[in-house]
């Protein structure tokens, strides 16, 4: 017993222990005096004062700190110039980790603040003097292992996983030339990098994200288009793998402050990979996003899970030889993959396919695909232009994202060519408005344009990890079944292990075919709600119709449909005006205290969920956890100059469980977005004092410390931008202004969602 071995020492050596008497004095005053030997090792000595005390580490941190007047360390905070002023056999011998310090002070972590040999030790090496702050032994020794060797750290990770005959091997990459060994890591952060790579192909993910923390880093995995956390390394060691990755990529090391992007070719179990990789400077290390390009059989159209009428209407817009055909949506919602399997439909072996990418992604027979390379001056437009001169029939364009590009689209359709692209807008006629501002005129679109899908994915559930709603509902499936007006017939069954209970995804369309009536109106410049009325009318079904489709009949379930269609999800009105379902049930707010605007606010959305207190999203349970953060409230910075706006929006963020700062103007906006505070969702108004709304949208989108930023623009004005510039811009959403409660939560939320995955 350890007891034992405290009691019977040498008396010569033996003798009352600072900190045995610091437990007595605190949790048993007046016990007889316990003697120990002060050669034993500080961790037996700090297991015999727990003993004593019954208490945790933690706790007797604090009473260690209390009883000498010190500070609690935090090791997550230590400063990385800090550690190169202790040598590492200095640390080990004397069990200290140094944390911060000054022109005069060295702040370190110790198990032992009475150690005046290590003091003088410390003085001598740094030159500063020592700051002694209070760290149990073993969470000192991880800090020197994380810190000091890396490699150890990686390897101990790699113990506790199954890595034997399972392998990467890399294909076709260089290494630059100035490489640095202490950067690179040894064989441990080798194996771990390639662990990372190995693991994501056989979940499937489509793209690896590796996030710098405080303390550690993050490593998530999007699967079925959805962010899984993998595992936490330290930061020595994720710092270490980041720049295994540039190396795999033919990127510079050296270079952290500015973006790089690179690409390596992998093999894992006898398939390759493509990888490109993207780092982008952060606060105090790089995050870097790797994306994984399988090289997968193209399925057809009948194999990709379309309905039986949007594979019809689909078909019908491919049968015309002389239109373009857009599919729309965000990142990651399969444009590709449907329009793959369209070209694969398509190839016949009769007709001349060419295509023009960045990157390729999938390579197909009978096709000939080039490769977007602006360093080389391959463009999108160049390219075009040089394939219109190859006899094409039908042209693949990866995505039209400048005029020049749009103008050479719409002339290889009007003299006879098939031109399949993708765009990104919220739904089918969005493609409208976003031609119109790349400088298409109306004329030319309606002639040109032979149809528009927008399309989402939808995650399946897993038949094993459902069950059967019945009539049991829960409040949060109550409000979306009356949002979405179907009833859901299983729910997902969440596991202890944390793996998902869905698997794979089916596309949910929105088609639009171009009849005569449609093109006449397009021509003529309509309003909106003149073209979704005659859509409607010939035959288009929202997103949200396909997804319910897929709810009632058990495929998925109603939360998963929220996640992926959110402000998506409208219905449209006799009037051709959209309106959330059911219609928020804020009323008009026109009292003169801002006080009482917000309390008419909360009380309106009170009374579209009687009974119940606002809850945040499903998906933040009203927290945010960052990348090596610890969870708390998700940050939301809001720049706006009318006060009652900004009291209405505090209200119901902070009910909602949200963290609220207000700015008055864009300039402080700018000052509280370069300070040390961390936001994770700005909501500007476009027009203030000082500083217009587009401008800091414009500042915030090219400093890198805002860039990422989701950013959210509100406004009252009804000369506002469109929709499609504002998005153009960098904006990730927008709202109109007086604010509604359920629709402005319910917009905030899908923004922090879609930015969290």
């Amino acid at each position: 017993m350890l007891q034992d071995r405290l009691r019977e020492m040498p008396d010569a050596n033996t003798k009352q222990h600072w900190l045995i008497q610091t437990a007595v004095d605190a949790c048993d005053p007046g016990a007889e005096m316990h003697l120990v030997d002060r050669r034993l090792p500080i961790d037996d000595v700090w297991a015999e004062a727990r003993r004593i005390c019954s208490c945790s580490d933690e706790e007797l941190v604090e009473l260690v700190a209390d009883r000498y007047g010190l500070g609690v360390a935090n090791l997550s905070h230590a400063e990385p110039r800090t550690i190169k002023l202790v040598p590492e056999k200095l640390a080990r011998s004397c069990t200290v980790f140094p944390l911060r310090e000054d022109d005069s002070h060295l702040v370190v972590a110790t198990s032992d603040p009475t150690n005046l040999e290590a003091e003088q030790q410390l003085m001598f090496v740094s030159g500063r003097s020592p700051v002694f702050e209070v760290a149990a032994p073993e969470t000192v020794r991880q800090a020197l292992e994380a810190h000091y060797r890396p490699d150890s750290a990686a390897e101990k990770l790699l113990k506790s996983i199954d890595t034997h005959g399972k392998s990467v091997h890399i294909v076709g990459t260089g290494e630059p030339e100035d490489l640095v060994e202490e950067d690179v890591g040894g064989e441990p952060v080798i194996k771990l990098a390639n662990l990372i790579l190995r693991e994501a192909v056989e979940q499937h993910a489509s793209d690896i994200h590796l996030g710098p923390g405080r303390g550690t880093g993050s490593v998530r995995y999007r699967v079925d288009g959805v962010l899984q956390l993998q595992m936490r390394l330290p930061m020595p060691v994720f710092n270490r793998v980041v720049s295994r990755i540039k190396i795999l990529g033919s990127m510079d090391i050296s270079v952290r402050l500015k973006p790089q992007d690179g690409r390596a070719r992998i093999r894992v179990h006898d398939e390759y990979f493509d990888l490109r990789i993207s780092t982008v400077p952060t606060r105090g290390a790089e995050k870097c996003v790797v994306r994984i390009l399988y090289s997968e059989t193209v399925l057809g159209l009948s194999d990709i899970g379309l309905s039986e009428s949007e594979l019809v209407r689909f078909r019908q817009m491919l049968s015309h030889r002389d239109s373009i055909v857009f599919v729309t949506g965000p990142t990651g919602s399969g444009k590709t993959t449907t329009l793959y399997a369209a070209l694969r439909e398509l190839a016949t072996g009769d007709v001349n396919i060419m295509t023009v990418e960045d990157p390729v992604e999938y390579e197909l027979e009978g096709l000939t695909q080039i490769q977007v390379e602006p360093k080389r001056g391959v463009t999108f437009a160049s390219a075009l232009r040089a394939i219109l001169r190859q006899d094409p029939d039908i042209i693949l364009i990866g995505e039209i994202r400048d005029p020049e590009t749009a103008e050479i689209a719409v002339q290889a359709a009007q003299t006879g060519h098939l031109v399949l692209s993708t765009l990104h807008t919220n739904d089918a006629l969005g493609v409208i408005p976003r031609l119109v501002d790349l400088g298409l005129t109306r004329q030319s679109i309606a002639d040109s344009v032979g149809g528009m899908v927008a399309q989402r994915l939808v995650r399946k559930l897993r038949p094993d990890r459902s069950e059967e709603v019945g009539d049991d509902l829960a409040p949060a499936e109550i409000d979306l079944m009356q949002r979405y007006g179907v009833s859901p017939k299983f729910r997902a069954v969440e596991q202890g292990d944390g793996s998902s209970p869905y698997k794979g995804r089916l596309p949910v369309l929105e088609s639009v075919v171009i009849t005569p009536p449609l093109r006449s109106l397009i021509s003529s410049g309509a309003p909106p709600e003149e073209l979704r009325a005659e859509v409607r009318v010939s035959g288009t079904r929202p997103l949200r119709d396909g997804g319910r489709d897929l709810v009632a009949e058990g495929v998925t379930t109603l939360e998963e449909l929220d996640r992926a269609l959110g402000e998506s999800a409208t219905e449209t009105d006799d009037s051709g005006q959209q309106e959330a379902v059911p219609a928020a049930a804020a009323d008009a707010i026109a009292l003169d205290v801002a006080a009482d605007l917000a309390a008419d606010a909360m009380a309106a959305v009170a009374e579209r969920m009687p009974g119940e207190s606002l809850p945040p999203s499903d998906a933040l349970d009203g927290s945010l956890e960052d990348d090596g953060d610890e969870a708390g409230p998700a940050h939301v910075i809001m720049a706006d100059d009318d006060a009652v706006v900004r009291k209405v929006a505090q209200a119901l963020l902070e009910k909602a469980g949200f963290k609220f700062t207000p700015a008055v103007d864009g300039v402080e906006a700018m000052e509280l977005l370069n300070s040390n505070e961390d936001f994770d969702l700005m909501i500007l108004d476009l027009d203030m004092p000082k500083l217009m709304g587009a401008d800091l949208l414009r500042i915030a989108r090219s400093s890198p410390r805002t860039a990422g930023l989701p950013i959210v623009v509100l406004t009252g004005s009804p000369d506002m931008p469109s929709e499609v510039d504002l998005i153009d811009q960098g904006a990730d959403d927008y709202i109109r202004k007086p604010l509604e409660p359920a629709r402005f939560l319910a917009r905030v939320k899908a923004v922090l969602r879609r930015a969290g995955g």
